[in-house]
């Protein structure tokens, strides 16, 4: 098998849930998780956090601790690219660095994002 990561492509509920089995399968594998965001929030109790019935961190998890609970790294970064035949990604990380990946395997799941700069009114819309 080669050196190269398997890398999780965004902290969507389909990543998240193939990390823990995916190291309980592969324990010497290095597992590398991608997302442009810090925290991962569960989409589908957003509703139960507008009624209040739920507070912010009870529908989000902390994507650093959560890779470290199941020995991946993470990186906070965006994927800008990604090349299956030289399988490769390249990723901008908040601070503007680019870097270039390898993989052995890759998988895409972005999930949905609660902060979408690059829509100017959605600066200014409401938030609970």
């Amino acid at each position: 098998m080669t050196d190269a990561p398997i890398l999780l492509l965004g902290a969507g509920h389909a990543n998240l849930l193939a990390l823990p089995p995916l190291r309980a399968a592969l324990p010497g594998v290095a597992i590398l998780l991608i997302d442009m965001a810090d925290r991962a929030t569960y989409s589908g109790m957003f509703p139960g956090l507008v009624a209040g019935h739920y507070r912010a961190d009870q529908i989000s998890v902390g994507l650093a601790d959560f890779a470290a609970r199941h020995n991946a790294e993470f990186l906070r970064a965006g994927v800008t690219g990604i090349d299956p035949d030289a399988r490769q990604v390249t990723v901008a990380r908040p601070c503007g660095a680019v870097r270039r990946l390898d993989y052995a395997q890759a998988a895409l799941d972005l999930g949905s994002h609660g902060a979408m700069p690059e829509i100017e009114a959605f600066a200014i819309m409401p938030t609970p």
